[in-house]
């Protein structure tokens, strides 16, 4: 079995509002091989698809809109692996958070 991390792409729609909004998830899936990995995450996605009313009474959606990737890691993630990767044009200051800002 193999080890892969897929970027799931999740839209959120808020009744009301015209603004676009998507989340990237990073899952951890395992699979023999690279289409195994893509169904897994597909119906990972799936999943994660839902309806509620936000704090402010207004009805939210999320679905699933397909992956942004699928990348195989190197061997079996452990504590401190590297899950995914990817280069950025935006600069150091827009990427780079303080400590209080985080999670």
């Amino acid at each position: 079995m193999k080890w892969f991390t897929a970027v799931l792409v999740l839209e959120c729609l808020v009744d009301g509002a015209s603004q676009e909004e998507a989340e990237l998830q990073f899952r951890l899936v395992r699979a023999p091989d690279q289409g195994a990995a893509l169904a897994q995450a597909e119906r990972l996605g799936k999943g994660a698809q839902e309806s509620y009313q936000n704090h402010a009474g207004e009805g939210v959606t999320w679905v699933f809109r397909g992956l942004f990737d699928l990348a195989e890691i190197d061997g079996a993630p452990s504590e401190g692996s590297e899950l995914y990767s990817m280069l950025s044009d935006r600069s150091i200051e827009d990427l780079v958070r303080r400590a209080d800002d985080l999670g």
